[in-house]
């Protein structure tokens, strides 16, 4: 059995529905909310990857990515200017809504990070918009993030049952992202963003809102939920079953749950060998949980990752 196979697996094809008038969009980049960017590019330099500079947002946040050569990247978050967020969360930007909303649930005591949303790529965000909305789901307002060489609109699709769980669709008017070599060569191998893992109790009352915002409705039934594959990479919906049989993990601070979570991410490396090596030699803590090696959350990483051989090199 390969590696992209699943035990008890079945696909499921859909009827004609809503997603006829929807593209199967591709994965554009995970958000990582973060207290402390400093922290964060230190922890990830760490992890071995290639970490960019910070850079503010036009709305208040600022953020650093770790890119890949696919155009994908992981965006850890934080707070730049807290008047400004102030500012324009009052004016219901979407992006800093979710974002603070994400941060005032987390935070009883201290707020230490989270993955908080999921982009996927778009072409026209006042289509997806007005698609998201046919389908029964909250959008709001347009945000829009503008700096020179960059001008993103993002559509937000929420299901208002999924409070830690916000996906989103980015409209880029200069295209996919092309990161120079230097910047996707990372020290650890990394390749791309291969999987994500949302988790809930019972995965299927949720496939709904992962199938209309990703334009993908056909799924392969699996033994503790649902994959969903994309141009470039797989959503999986588990139940915290198949968290613990995949990940070796609990759900984090299960108190807050409220509907699905993002909880977890694959990184496809060149060779898991030397990854693991690579940690080891730099005191990272990991284990082996079947094919992955598994890094549990951390000051600075914001959510547990795992890394595992990429199947297309």
């Amino acid at each position: 059995m390969s590696k992209s196979e699943t035990p008890n697996s079945e696909t499921v094809k859909p009827k004609a529905t809503v997603f006829d008038d929807l593209p199967v969009r591709p994965i554009d980049h995970i958000v990582i909310s973060l207290p402390d960017l400093d922290l964060a590019r230190r922890r990830f330099t760490e992890l071995g990857f290639n970490v960019n500079p910070v850079a503010r947002h036009n709305f208040g946040t600022e953020n650093t990515i770790i890119p890949f050569s696919n155009g994908t990247f992981i965006e850890p978050l934080g707070i730049g200017d807290a008047a400004d967020v102030k500012k324009f969360t009052k004016k219901r930007n979407q992006f800093l809504v979710r974002d603070q909303a994400y941060r005032y649930r987390h935070s009883i005591e201290e707020f230490s990070g989270g993955f908080s949303m999921l982009a996927f790529c778009g072409e026209n965000a006042k289509r997806d918009r007005k698609n998201f909305r046919k389908a029964g789901l909250h959008t709001g307002k347009i945000a829009r993030v503008k700096r020179p060489g960059l001008d993103i609109r993002s559509t937000f699709a929420m299901d208002e049952r999924a409070s830690d769980c916000t996906l989103f669709v980015c409209e880029r008017k200069d295209g996919i992202p092309e990161f120079d070599s230097d910047q996707t060569n990372h020290p650890n191998g990394a390749l791309r963003i291969s999987r994500i893992v949302l988790v809930d109790d019972n995965p299927a009352d949720f496939l709904y809102y992962v199938e209309v915002v990703s334009g993908q409705s056909e799924f392969e039934k699996i033994e503790n939920g649902m994959n969903i594959t994309l141009p470039n990479g797989l959503i999986s919906v588990v139940s915290p079953k198949g968290l613990k049989s995949e990940y070796g993990m609990d759900i984090p601070n299960s108190s807050l749950r409220n509907g699905p979570r993002l909880i977890t991410y694959d990184i496809a490396v060149r060779l898991i060998d030397e990854t693991a090596m690579m940690l080891a030699e730099k005191g990272i803590k990991a284990r082996q949980v079947g094919e992955r090696i598994v890094v549990a959350n951390a000051p600075g990483q914001g959510a547990t990752l795992a890394f595992v051989e990429d199947e297309l090199s």
